[in-house]
């Protein structure tokens, strides 16, 4: 019981910091029309589930899938919602779909890290480790240490989350690496821990 509420706790948090990236995201032009009734629908859904009102919030994904099919944050929610449910295959299904029409690198590396959370429920850490670990290399492909270095240690607490102490450690391991990466910044800024070599270069 524990393990799902961790796990629950978890998959909110995380749609709710990808609501927050999309409503910063900057205005196109045109801003100023209303929007699509399809974003409108997943955005109800989210806040839906993030109440735990499941059950609503299906209704809501579904009315938006009926509108656009295709839609990559509708599947994703969608199947976010099924795994809090407990039904895992209906939501890996939709969670494939996310990634089979994710329009973005972003939103590929967002449904392939909702997949391995949906893998965790089941403790099939084996296929969860699996996308954790192509997420945490295409962002280190980018030179993007410091991210790559959360999804180390996201993965360590997923292995965590089904007693897998070895490989957690050595995802903790592997985040602490990555994280003391240098990262290019413009000449004569530097930031964190990257402060003193910066200086004593």
């Amino acid at each position: 019981m524990n393990r799902l509420l961790t796990l629950r706790y978890a998959i909110v948090s995380f749609l709710v910091s990808g609501a927050m990236l999309a409503a910063q995201a900057p205005a196109a032009p045109g801003a100023s029309e209303p929007a699509s009734p399809t974003a409108a629908l997943v955005k109800q859904a989210q806040q839906l589930n993030n109440e735990g009102k499941q059950d609503e919030a299906l209704a809501s994904y579904r009315k938006a899938l009926e509108i656009s099919p295709n839609d990559a944050d509708a599947h994703l929610g969608m199947g976010a919602a099924l795994d809090l449910k407990g039904d895992y295959a209906e939501a890996r299904r939709h969670l494939a779909k996310a990634i089979e029409v994710a329009s973005t690198a972003d939103a590929r590396e967002r449904a392939w890290r909702m997949m391995a959370f949906s893998y965790v429920f089941e403790c099939n850490v084996g296929e969860a480790g699996k996308l954790e670990q192509q997420v945490f290399e295409a962002r280190m492909g980018r030179q993007d240490f410091l991210s790559a270095a959360d999804v180390a240690n996201e993965a360590a607490r997923l292995y965590l989350e089904c007693g897998d102490i070895n490989n957690a450690e050595k995802w903790y391991k592997t985040g602490y690496q990555a994280a003391q990466k240098p990262v290019a910044l413009p000449l004569g800024e530097c930031a964190g821990a990257h402060c003193g070599a910066a200086r004593a270069a």
